[in-house]
């Protein structure tokens, strides 16, 4: 069971983080898309 668990995490894991990043990625490119056309 603990080696099971250990296994099924890094699967769920390394998907959510890459979503993270490039959702931080998506904002910072919003952000600075929407600064380059009101300045």
């Amino acid at each position: 069971m603990l080696t099971n668990g250990t296994t099924a995490l890094p699967c769920l894991h390394s998907p959510l983080k890459l979503y993270n990043i490039l959702q931080i990625f998506n904002l910072l490119f919003f952000f600075h898309l929407k600064a380059y056309f009101f300045v």
